[in-house]
């Protein structure tokens, strides 16, 4: 363990932002900087540096550490390593992530091209539609996901608190599979917006599905076809037969 809590202790005199006054208590630490022996010299180096930057006092091994630097110790030993693994995990993201980049990075570019093109009041509806379809992808579509992709979904989950990690960790290619429930449940049946909104929901979809064929993501049209939707209003009934007559359960509306 000695190299171990050398390491350690020359770790956190890094980590220091300005010259300060440092008691160590570790006499393990003290051997490895003051007799070197087979110590690592990169581990040497970084001991040295470190006296050279801060005033390093080694206390006394009969010396117990002050209980609340003990406490403090801990704490900042916890922070760090959380922050590590939460560096590891971001890395590993950034190394999954799909060629062409993401789902959240080809919305927003949609929208940063719609932004250009049309006037302030549309723009408005599309950033909402865009917006309820992050929600319905974000919130459903991972349903759908095999085992590998569920397992990528459910470590990036535990990092996005916001619950946007769907659209975070899989590439477009995932939107046009998930158009059909995005249209036909989330819209209608969790979504209440105005009447603006619902109305440009079926232009603004097609609208991003041909805009999808046009970049490098291997979206061919057949694959946006259920986006490619023809304007207008489809009204849905659902019924049971109860008693030998049919009762309405349901009804709503696919704003297309």
């Amino acid at each position: 363990m000695t190299r171990a809590q050398a390491v350690a202790v020359v770790s956190g005199l890094e980590a220091l932002k300005r010259r300060v006054r440092v008691r160590v208590h570790c006499p393990e630490a003290q051997d490895v900087a003051e007799n070197p022996g087979e110590a690592n010299p990169d581990l040497l180096g970084r001991f040295a540096a470190q006296r050279e930057r801060h005033d390093l006092i080694w206390a006394p091994e009969a010396e117990p550490p002050n209980g609340d630097d003990r406490d403090r110790a801990w704490d900042l030993a916890v922070q760090s390593c959380e922050r590590a693994a939460q560096d590891a995990e971001a890395e590993r993201e950034r190394n999954e992530a799909p060629q062409g980049g993401t789902i959240e990075q080809a919305l927003e570019m949609f929208l940063a091209e719609q932004r250009e093109s049309v006037s302030k009041r549309t723009f408005a509806n599309y950033e909402s539609v865009i917006s309820l379809l992050r929600n319905s992808l974000n919130g459903y579509a991972y349903q759908g996901l095999d085992d590998d992709e569920s397992a990528r979904f459910d470590a990036a989950y535990d990092r996005h608190s916001d619950g946007g990690a769907f659209c975070r960790v899989f590439g477009p290619q995932k939107i046009p599979e998930n158009i059909g429930e995005f249209l036909g449940y989330y819209m209608a049946r969790k979504v209440i917006t105005t009447s603006a909104v619902l109305q440009a929901t079926g232009p603004v979809v097609r609208k991003f599905g041909e805009w999808l064929t046009t970049r490098d993501y291997g979206i061919t049209a057949a694959d946006v076809e259920d986006m490619l939707v023809e304007e207008g209003w489809e009204i849905y009934v659902e019924a049971d037969l109860v008693d030998g007559e049919w009762q309405v359960s349901m009804i709503g509306t696919v704003y297309t």
